[in-house]
């Protein structure tokens, strides 16, 4: 965290292969409200990959509500535009689109998206992304990503304990307490 007023978080990520980099500014502002409270993060995240492809994106706009009372929901707003800056790209994903048959959303939920790769005009689809994050992604009329078939499964290699950080989850003590069921 390079300021605390305002939140200000930079990163930079190397991997062991050298394939890829990350290198991101977070700018977080957050407005709060009675019921619902926004949190902006600005700034620009770069993928760098070793052959010069770069990819940048900014995050959405991140919508808590139900803090104070009723149920919890995080909503995604706006749409999440990542740019190929080396090949000269534009992959657009509304999240949350209003429901609209001719495009294909027969209903508007939370978790519904609709976009795909623009061309050079910025208006005509060259690839298309469609479905529902948490059921299933339809890329191209190609299935890419369902929730009733795709199964995550745990890394099955143990970490070896000198690369655990100190500041691991795994040494929190509220934690184990959970774990061994003793709530009180």
């Amino acid at each position: 965290q390079t300021s605390h007023h305002p939140p200000v978080s930079n990163i930079q990520i190397y991997p062991p292969h050298g394939n890829w980099r990350i290198d991101a500014q977070f700018n977080f502002k957050i407005d709060p409200g009675v019921i619902t409270v926004h949190i902006k993060q600005s700034g620009v995240t770069k993928l760098i990959l070793k052959d010069g492809t770069t990819y940048e994106w900014e995050f959405p706009t991140i919508s808590v509500t139900g803090i104070i009372r009723g149920d919890r929901y995080v909503l995604i707003k706006g749409p999440l535009v990542v740019k190929d800056t080396y090949n000269d790209l534009v992959c657009q994903v509304e999240i949350a689109p209003k429901a609209d048959k001719s495009r294909g959303i027969p209903k508007q939920r939370q978790t519904t998206i609709y976009g795909g790769i623009l061309d050079g005009s910025g208006k005509n689809y060259i690839s298309k992304i469609t479905g529902d994050y948490a059921d299933k992604v339809v890329v191209d009329d190609e299935e890419l990503w369902n929730i009733d078939t795709k199964i995550a499964h745990r890394p099955l290699a143990p970490v070896d304990e000198d690369m655990i950080l100190p500041s691991d989850c795994r040494f929190r003590i509220d934690r184990m307490y959970l774990i061994n069921k003793k709530l009180d």
